[in-house]
């Protein structure tokens, strides 16, 4: 055990730390889940963008109770900033099912019109303070303690505020064709009354209604999952690489303990065939063991005889976990690190992370790339040096023989500094150029201000307060359901993730096609009943010219040819849209209208005091959008850097374990080198020498290339390579430093144990 202690440090370090990310976001997932099984468990929920009409989707058969909740966004204004927040109205039976709790302890029913609750504080506004949003003023009079509905509230980044039926009315948000969505929910006592009822909405095959029931779970809503599930797979890939690195490194090292393990074995007379089998046997019969044990405590585990955390856990998490712990103690008992057990190990983690998720490919070739690169640029260290060893220069002699014979170590600390430095660029050049293209995407005098919600009426008057270039597009909430005839999904399954479909998309008409719109192929003719859609918003959903679409405004169907494909510059900071009508097709539907200007108080005055009048339209105000979002990337980045910085104190750890078996690897070589009388400082300089070699080749020229490579192969990537060459050499300069005090300190250590010894044997 004593002689595995550090090995045993670094993976446990780096186990836990598999577990605690893999199992805290299980157990996110699986208490949102519980959430979402507790919300939904008893009640169908139907979401559509219109009320619900009894001839339309029939009457709410008696035994079913029902209520429902309307969802829309605006902007409110505070000390002259503009904060998004998201709006949801509450029917007073609200809720059916589930926890919902505010702090002021009331039932919805007991609400007045003007009072409203937001998820969390906004900056400046206190509880009893007044609160305008759109035409109506609004009292906080708290805040949302519980409500289960959350997992399934589609906007989540701007701040929720809750509001009656009467509130939304009186806000003048929830204008025809705006953009509303209602949810509705239903539940009873009888199970087989609530079943008849889905079928009766699932035989209707509305295109605007999407139903969740409780018996599917691939019908409920989710929490973003999968965008955090990307960042968990990234976070745990670059793990995944140290530990093999480092097991890796490990096994190569602790070869030399097996063949001193085999010659005596072989002293005693046991065959070399006999150790191979044992060598093999012992993997497989411990790994049968284990799965003995793991179905024993799989048993019990299914039974919840635990603690309470253990419900939220899977059963592959357990597995996993139990596995891999025993895996470690049996490594741990053994002083000879056999590659066959490093495998399984790798394969208990890899085959419940990586099984059909492509992150593993990436992750797998960006390893056996650095391997070859890394000992390629060894053998080139290697040459260097036989240059310009001699003997006169001892101190190249002596540390081209350590680099000859110790290949394998130091292409193992080469391999986890190239890895280190590798993620710190990668992370910082991705984000950075995050920020940059975002900045880069608003150009001086482009559009900083959105008008969203207007209505007809409003539009007179706000042409006359508006710079006179502004240009109001109509928008018509609507969804494309049919190509050729055949139904959207049908075509193209996969396009029932996607947001541009499954859900109203904002349509307009008009007669000129924007500035920023190019007709790539057909022919914009806006007398001609017919679409014009974007290019790859087509390419994505395999529309072609000349395809019949089928759209439905509400339930209205509409059909027209597509009679172009344009190209939409998004960077001009204006109204765009996916699909523009031609000839009147969207002339006669209920429309809100949207604009887009460059306003500059310092000239024109406050937008406030110009829209005072309009405050039911929703003003975005782009530039603190951006200014947030930087803020946003900001912490991020300090987050992404913080979690490189543990890596990278790990990093060092494992540099210093590497070390410290190579000093005791050579502890023999020292001591012959000392009976050839070879001075001491030339030990210590060649050990420096070959040391900073090995990593500034592997570091500095490796991810020389990797910067390389984003700036020529993938030129839209911006970032600043200056400062990140800085920030790469400052690590390099800090591994150099540290490796150097450990090698000064081992070295003196051998040192002085040889002379010791050498004194007992003169003695």
């Amino acid at each position: 055990m004593k002689h595995n202690s550090a090995h045993f440090w670094v993976i446990l370090g780096v186990w836990l730390l598999m577990v605690i990310s893999i199992v805290g976001f299980e157990v996110i997932q699986d208490q949102a889940k519980s959430q979402n099984q507790k919300w939904q468990g008893g009640q169908v929920i139907v979401d559509m963008p219109m009320p619900w009409d009894d001839q339309a989707f029939g009457v709410i058969p008696p035994g079913i109770d029902s209520t429902f909740s309307v969802y829309t966004n605006t902007a409110i204004e505070k000390h002259g900033q503009w904060q998004g927040i998201d709006i949801q109205a509450l029917d007073a039976q609200y809720p059916l099912l589930g926890e919902f709790k505010v702090s002021t302890g009331l039932g919805v029913a007991k609400w007045h019109d003007q009072d409203v609750y937001l998820s969390g504080p906004i900056d400046g506004i206190e509880v009893g303070d007044s609160i305008q949003i759109g035409l109506g003023s609004f009292v906080l009079r708290g805040y949302i303690i519980e409500q289960d509905e959350i997992s399934s509230f589609r906007y989540l980044v701007s701040p929720r505020a809750l509001m009656t039926m009467g509130g939304v009315k009186a806000s003048g948000l929830w204008q025809p064709g705006s953009r509303v969505s209602l949810r509705y929910y239903f539940t009873a006592l009888d199970a087989l009354l609530l079943d008849e009822f889905i079928l009766q909405l699932k035989k209707l095959n509305h295109p605007h209604m999407k139903i969740s029931t409780p018996k599917d779970e691939s019908t409920w809503s989710q929490f973003g999952f999968e965008k955090i599930s990307q960042w968990h797979q990234s976070i745990v890939g670059v793990i995944l690489l140290v530990v093999i690195s480092s097991l890796w490194a490990l096994t190569r090292l602790n070869l030399i303990g097996l063949n001193e393990a085999q010659s005596m074995m072989n002293y005693f007379g046991i065959s070399r065939e006999r150790v191979h089998w044992i060598w093999i046997k012992g993997p497989y019969l411990y790994a049968f063991k284990i799965w003995l044990t793991l179905t024993l405590l799989s048993l019990l585990m299914s039974l919840r005889m635990y603690y309470p955390i253990w419900p939220f856990i899977h059963l592959n998490i357990f597995l996993a976990v139990v596995y891999g712990l025993f895996l470690i103690w049996h490594l741990l008992r053994s002083k000879i690190w056999v590659p066959g057990r490093c495998i399984l190990l790798m394969l208990s983690i890899s085959s419940y992370l990586y099984a059909g998720q492509w992150i593993a490919i990436p992750s797998v070739l960006w390893l056996i790339g650095s391997l070859l690169l890394i000992g390629f640029l060894l053998h080139v260290v290697i040459g260097f040096l036989t240059k310009f060893a001699s003997s006169e220069q001892p101190d190249w002699l002596l540390a081209q023989h350590f680099m000859r014979v110790h290949q394998v170590l130091f292409l193992s600390m080469g391999l986890v500094t190239c890895l280190m430095l590798g993620v710190f660029l990668l992370i910082n050049v991705s984000l950075k150029d995050l920020e940059k293209s975002l900045l880069s995407q608003v150009p001086d005098g482009a559009p900083n201000v959105f008008l969203v919600n207007v209505t007809q009426q409003d539009l007179s008057g706000l042409q006359t307060l508006l710079p006179s270039q502004t240009v109001f597009y109509p928008v018509v909430r609507a969804r494309i359901t049919q190509v050729q005839g055949r139904d959207v999904f049908e075509r193209r399954p996969e396009l029932r993730e996607d947001p541009a479909f499954n859900r109203e998309l904002n349509m307009t008409y008009m007669q000129l096609l924007p500035d920023n719109n190019h007709v790539v192929s057909g022919v914009w003719d806006p007398a001609q009943k017919g679409f014009s859609v974007e290019e790859a918003f087509a390419n994505r959903a395999g529309i072609g010219l000349g395809d019949e679409l089928t759209v439905s405004v509400f339930g209205q169907l509409i059909h027209g040819p597509v009679l172009s494909v344009r190209k939409v510059s998004w960077q001009s900071m204006s109204p765009n849209f996916f699909v523009i009508a031609g000839g009147g097709l969207l002339a006669d539907q209920v429309a809100t209208w949207i604009s887009s200007f460059h306003w500059d108080e310092a000239i024109s005055g406050s937008l406030k005091e110009s829209l005072k009048n309009f405050r039911h339209v929703t003003v975005i105000r782009v530039d603190q959008i951006i200014l947030q979002v930087r803020l946003w990337l900001a912490r991020l980045i300090g987050f992404a850097n913080g979690y490189v910085l543990f890596i990278f104190a790990m990093m060092l750890f494992v540099v210093w374990v590497l070390l410290k078996r190579l000093m005791a690897v050579m502890a023999f070589e020292i001591e012959v080198l000392q009976s050839l009388m070879v001075p001491k400082i030339h030990l210590r300089r060649s050990l420096r020498l070959v040391f900073g070699l090995s990593q500034l080749a592997s570091g500095l020229i490796l991810n020389g290339v990797f910067l390389l490579l984003y700036r020529y192969l993938i030129p839209q990537l911006s970032a600043d390579y200056m400062t990140l060459m800085a920030w790469v050499g400052l690590m390099l300069f800090i591994i150099f430093w540290a490796g150097n005090r450990q090698i000064d300190r081992m070295t003196n250590q051998c040192i002085a144990q040889t002379d010791h010894s050498q004194g007992k044997g003169r003695e």
